[in-house]
């Protein structure tokens, strides 16, 4: 980079330095012309046909140069220093005005203006040594553009020493990142520009790729540690029946123990699924207005047999139209979650009370069910993953402890608020409060 910022510098230098010379010529040399165009027409204005030496001297004194008039082609009057020995190469120039180089390495200036009055002829001015400033600033750029370059090349290094420095960490950085080495975030100074916004785009990919790995981290832990359980159950009854030969009454309910595990292998991966399959980041993207009501009756019927077999009440207090931008999947899994949870883990011919509306200008749905109940100290832990309250006490009720975990993170991932109340043998109250600027 910098090679090629000192290669475009010299060449602009160049350039600059040639275009500025040829300028200040031109001008230069329009000025002297203008100068000489002058004097030959004060001469011109005051000819007559008998000048006498004492108006020459008089002329000559007047416009301070050399000249010569000619008559027709012929010399009438010389000035004492003028180089007649270049007359003929004056006479034969097509231009009116030309500036030449001399032996003394110094320019002169030619002026030749012709007349008709008081006869024909022609007036030649000659200038010696020009003032040509041009040539002056010339030299002077020769040995400045040096200098300058040599400036300009450690400003230039330190800026891309600026530019390149932050790069080469990033890059560094870059080429560190893998599954078991995730670097830290890059720390940005408070500045807005480029360098600053691509360390921070840096930190944010940073972020989202570590939020990845612990969401596969803990996936895998998850299935691995809820796995070994009933694969352990069907690699036993797998051994039990190769051991030996025996009745198929045994083979048929080692079969169905074998798709019993296999069928609860099934619904652990599709939740532990539901963890994986939705973020911060790609959940905005499925949101779409929907009628939280109707999403809610729908899953009260699918779950009132299995409140009818144990006898319970479902009663809605109070149910609102309420439009939402929500994930109409995600909602549903809450609701039902939340309804499987009060229906299990309540004793026969209780009641569960449902509400959907608003207040304080917020949507919020609230299920209260006179259940067990949970102590107080426990209730943190409830929404944690596979965690299950005094399993001793519910070993009769099915399920893996994923239900309110899910629930947890799905209400998250629609920015609303989980709020869980609860008391032992008298029941629990969950409420799931929706941010204030979604649609009611």
């Amino acid at each position: 980079m910098l090679f090629w910022f000192v290669g475009i510098i010299s060449t602009v230098l160049v350039v600059f330095s040639f275009l500025l010379y040829i300028l200040l010529e031109d001008g230069i040399h329009g000025e002297i012309e203008l100068q000489m165009q002058n004097k030959a027409n004060f001469i011109q204005k005051n000819m007559i046909e008998n000048i006498n030496n004492e108006k020459i001297k008089f002329y000559l004194e007047l416009v301070n140069s050399q000249f010569i008039i000619l008559k027709n082609q012929e010399v009438v009057y010389a000035s004492v220093d003028f180089p007649l020995e270049n007359i003929e190469l004056y006479q034969e120039s097509e231009n009116m005005f030309f500036v030449y180089e001399t032996d003394k390495h110094t320019e002169d200036a030619v002026l030749r203006s012709k007349f008709t009055t008081p006869y024909e002829g022609e007036i030649i001015l000659h200038l010696e040594a020009i003032n040509d400033k041009a040539e002056k600033i010339q030299d002077i750029l020769i040995y400045l553009n040096p200098l300058l370059l040599l400036f300009l090349i450690l400003i230039g290094n330190n800026i891309i020493d600026k530019i390149l420095i932050p790069i080469k960490k990033l890059t560094d950085r870059i080429e560190k990142i893998n599954i078991s080495a995730m670097p830290n975030k890059i720390i940005t100074e408070n500045k807005n520009n480029e360098i600053t916004q691509l360390e921070n785009a840096f930190n944010e990919m940073v972020e989202r790729l570590q939020n990845g790995i612990e969401t596969l981290n803990n996936f895998n832990n998850d299935v691995s540690h809820e796995l070994k359980t009933p694969l352990t159950v069907v690699n036993a009854a797998i051994e039990l029946c190769l051991r030996k030969k025996r009745e198929s009454l045994y083979y048929e309910d080692s079969l169905q123990t074998i798709q019993y595990e296999i069928k609860q292998i099934e619904k652990i991966i599709d939740e532990l699924f539901l963890f994986s399959k939705y973020s911060k980041d790609t959940i905005s993207s499925t949101f779409k207005e929907c009628y939280v009501d109707s999403i809610l009756l729908d899953v009260i019927s699918k779950y009132e047999q299995q409140a009818l077999d144990k006898e319970i009440m479902i009663d809605i207090k109070k149910m609102d139209n309420i439009k939402m931008e929500v994930n109409p999947l995600l909602i549903n899994i809450i609701f039902s979650n939340l309804l499987d949870n009060a229906i299990k883990y309540s004793t026969y011919g209780k009641k569960i009370t449902i509400d959907l509306s608003s207040e304080n200008n917020r949507n919020y749905f609230r299920i209260v069910d006179e259940g067990i109940g949970i102590r107080d100290d426990l209730i943190p832990k409830i929404t944690d993953k596979f965690y299950r309250v005094d399993e001793s006490r519910n070993k009769n009720i099915k399920g893996f402890g994923l239900g309110l975990s899910i629930v947890k993170n799905f209400v998250a991932l629609h920015n609303a608020e989980l709020d869980i109340q609860s008391q032992v043998d008298k029941g629990t109250i969950i409420t799931i409060y929706f941010e204030k600027k979604q649609k009611s």
